[in-house]
C-alpha cells in the first residue's frame, strides 16, 4: 500500500490546508494590519503556538500512521517539504519580530516546544539555538 495519492495524504494535505495555511495567513495578516484588542505580541504569540501546536500533530501523526506504508521515500520527501515550509514561514516570523522590535523571548519558548525533526531543521537555519534533539529525517521511517 502506498502513501501517495492515498486517502491518508489527502487528509494530511486538507489538516495542512485548512489549519496550518489558515493559522499562518492570521499571523501574516496581524503583521500587515495588527490588531486593537490585543498587545501585538500576546496576539501573535498566541497564534504562532497554534501553528506549531498543529505542525508538531501533523509530523507526529505522518510518522506513525505511515509506518506500513510502502513508499518510504515517498513520505520521507513529504515530511522534508513540510518541515521546509513550516520553516520557511518561522524564518519569516522571527524577522518581523525582530524589525518590528517585539519581544522575541515568547517566540524562542514556543520554539522549545517543536517537534525533535522541525528543532533540527531551524537549527541549522539558525533560528533557534542548538539542542540535543535532533533526529534524521531519513531515520525517520524505516
Amino acid at each position: 500500500m502506498n502513501f501517495k495519492n492515498s486517502k491518508l495524504e489527502k487528509r494530511f494535505n486538507n489538516f495542512w490546508n485548512n489549519d496550518v495555511v489558515t493559522r499562518d495567513a492570521k499571523i501574516r495578516a496581524h503583521f500587515r494590519e495588527g490588531t486593537i484588542f490585543f498587545p501585538p505580541t500576546l496576539e501573535v504569540n498566541m497564534l504562532i503556538k497554534r501553528y506549531l501546536e498543529a505542525l508538531n500533530t501533523l509530523i507526529a501523526n505522518i510518522i506513525r500512521m505511515c509506518v506500513d506504508f510502502n513508499d518510504k521515500e515517498y513520505i520521507n520527501e513529504y515530511i522534508k517539504e513540510t518541515i521546509k515550509t513550516a520553516s520557511a514561514d518561522f524564518i519569516f516570523y522571527k524577522t518581523v519580530l525582530f524589525y518590528k522590535k517585539w519581544d522575541l523571548n515568547e517566540f524562542e519558548l514556543t520554539l522549545k516546544n517543536a517537534h525533535p525533526l522541525f528543532k533540527e531543521a531551524l537549527e541549522k537555519n539558525g533560528t533557534i539555538v542548538k539542542t540535543d534533539l535532533l533526529l534524521e529525517i531519513t531515520n525517520v521511517i524505516k
